[in-house]
C-alpha cells in the first residue's frame, strides 16, 4: 500500500493541506497565493483599507534581507563607527521588496478571538496565552516530508520512521508601552492577554471570520534571524522533526484591527492614542518587595493581582486613564525600599503610624492626571 505524504500550509491561520505520492515530493510546492500583496510603504493616515488588504508579504521580506545578511551583519576586523556608517547606508537602502527597511510595513495576521456573550465583549489575541517581550507572532508554518527510514529502539523494536522539515516564519515584535497598555489592560491572574472591544453579537460573529490584526512597523536589528532544531522519533511518535524557525524583527509604530472582507478599520493603537487615552504612568521599582504587601488601584479599581509575578530585578510600569493609587503596609521603621517615579521624577511616599507601638506603618500614593 503506498503512503500518502501530506504539505501542510498555514498561512493568517489557516491550513491547507496538499496530497501527492512521495516520488514527486521535489516536485509538488504549497499553492502560491494570489499576488495582492502591498509594494509600497503603508501610510498611516488612511482611515479604511482596501477589502481584502494583506499588507506586506513576511516571506518575501525574510526572503530579501537574508539575500543581504552581509550588508547588516557585522566583521569582527571592522570599526563600530565603519559598521554603524554602513548600516546606515542599508538602512536608506530600498534593498526589501522595493522598500527601505525604515520604511512602515504592514504585516496581517489572523488572530484568536473569544466573546464574552453576557459583557458584550471580543478578546483578540494575537500571540497566545504567553506575553513575552518581545512577542513572537506566528505569520506561516509549512511542513513538508522529505523521506523515510526504519529505526530501532533499544530493544530491538522497529518501526518505520518519517523525516519531516517544517519551516516557521515569525515575527518578533517589540512591545512600547502604548502596546502594552491596551493589550494587556484586562490581564489578571490566569487570564490571558488580548485586545478587548465592545461588540454586539452579530459583529463578533461576523468579526470571527474576518476580523484580522495589521502589525505596523519598520524593520529593526538583527533584522531576521534562522535557527535549526526539532525533535528525535519515538515509537509512539515516529517522526524525525527538523525544525527552521525564520524571525522578522520588527520596530512597532501601530496595531490595526480590520474587518479584511471590507477593509474597514475597527481599531487603531499607538503611541498619540496611548497618550490621549493613559495620562497616568508610574513606575515602580523595589529592592526588597518581598517584604512588602502592596495594593494597587488603577481607576479605582483593585489591580494588585497584576503584580503577581514582579520581581524587584525589572521596573512595573502602570498606565491609567484618571489615577493611580498604591497602598501598603509596612512593619520596618526605615522608609519602604520602593520607588515611584512619575514622567521621570521621583514621587514621595507618605507614612503614617498605625499602632502605638510603631512597628508597623501605613504608607499610600496617589498620582492623578491633574498632579501629572
Amino acid at each position: 500500500m503506498n503512503h500518502i505524504p501530506r504539505f501542510f500550509y498555514k498561512a493568517f491561520g489557516v491550513t491547507l493541506a496538499l496530497s501527492c505520492a512521495f516520488p514527486l515530493l521535489g516536485q509538488h510546492k504549497p499553492s502560491a497565493r494570489p499576488n495582492r500583496f502591498a509594494a509600497s510603504p503603508f501610510d498611516t493616515s488612511l482611515s479604511t483599507l482596501p477589502p481584502f488588504y494583506v499588507g506586506q508579504d513576511a516571506s518575501a521580506v525574510f526572503a530579501a534581507l537574508q539575500a543581504h545578511r552581509a550588508s547588516f551583519s557585522k566583521s569582527e576586523y571592522e570599526t563600530s563607527a565603519a559598521f554603524a556608517e554602513r548600516l546606515d547606508a542599508f538602512t536608506a537602502n530600498r534593498a526589501v521588496i522595493g522598500m527601505r527597511p525604515s520604511d512602515l510595513f504592514a504585516f496581517s495576521v489572523k488572530p484568536e478571538i473569544s466573546y464574552d456573550a453576557d459583557a458584550s465583549e471580543l478578546k483578540v489575541t494575537i500571540a497566545g496565552d504567553y506575553l513575552s517581550s518581545p512577542l513572537n507572532v506566528a505569520w506561516s508554518s509549512l511542513s513538508v516530508p522529505v523521506g523515510s527510514y526504519v529505526g530501532s529502539n533499544a530493544f530491538g523494536v522497529k518501526k518505520l520512521i518519517h523525516k519531516v522539515k517544517r519551516t516557521n516564519l515569525n515575527l518578533s515584535v517589540d512591545t512600547p508601552d502604548w502596546f502594552l497598555a491596551s493589550y494587556t489592560k484586562r490581564v489578571r491572574y490566569g487570564v490571558s492577554p488580548g485586545f478587548v472591544l465592545p461588540v454586539n453579537a452579530a459583529d463578533a460573529e461576523r468579526f470571527s471570520q474576518t476580523l484580522r490584526v495589521l502589525l505596523v512597523g519598520s524593520l529593526r536589528a538583527p533584522f531576521v534571524t534562522r535557527d535549526i532544531g526539532g525533535s528525535e522519533p519515538t515509537i509512539t511518535d515516529p517522526v524525525d522533526l527538523t525544525t527552521i524557525e525564520q524571525t522578522v524583527h520588527v520596530q512597532l509604530r501601530a496595531v490595526w484591527l480590520y474587518d479584511v472582507r471590507t477593509g474597514s478599520v475597527v481599531a487603531k493603537f499607538d503611541a498619540p492614542r496611548f497618550e490621549r487615552d493613559w495620562p497616568v504612568r508610574a513606575t515602580l521599582s523595589c529592592s526588597a518587595c518581598s517584604a512588602v504587601g502592596l495594593d494597587v488601584e488603577l481607576d479605582g479599581t483593585n489591580n494588585s493581582d497584576m503584580m503577581l509575578g514582579w520581581t524587584s530585578t525589572e521596573p512595573a510600569y502602570l498606565h491609567a486613564k484618571t489615577q493611580i493609587r498604591l497602598s501598603m503596609t509596612t512593619y520596618v521603621r526605615s522608609e519602604p525600599e520602593l520607588e515611584v517615579t512619575s514622567k521621570g521624577q521621583r514621587v514621595p511616599w507618605s507614612c503614617t503610624s498605625k499602632y502605638s507601638y510603631g512597628s508597623a506603618r501605613n504608607c499610600s500614593l496617589t498620582i492623578t492626571a491633574a498632579s501629572q
